[in-house]
């Protein structure tokens, strides 16, 4: 039954995320961050890659997954001991 509260948890968590982060809102903190780099030159950001294929959606997924059923078993240990 946690394992199916983690994959809910997962699903939501990736949903959330993935209404928030977009390729505008990827491209425009490239953007900022260029402008508040200014004329240093010690900044360099190379093209950014926003693409929602689906080895990229599946290992984004996995990997919260993971980060979730980590912090599950963590609690469940220090209430034990």
């Amino acid at each position: 039954m946690d394992v199916v509260l983690s994959i809910g948890y997962s699903f939501a968590l990736f949903f959330s995320i993935g209404l928030i982060v977009s390729e505008k809102v990827v491209n425009q903190i490239k953007a900022n961050t260029e402008e508040l780099a200014g004329k240093s030159g010690n900044l360099t950001i190379a093209d950014v890659n926003f693409s929602n294929n689906f080895s990229t959606i599946l290992m984004i997924f996995l990997l919260t997954f993971v980060i979730i059923e980590l912090f599950r078993i963590i609690v469940k240990k220090m209430k034990r001991g």
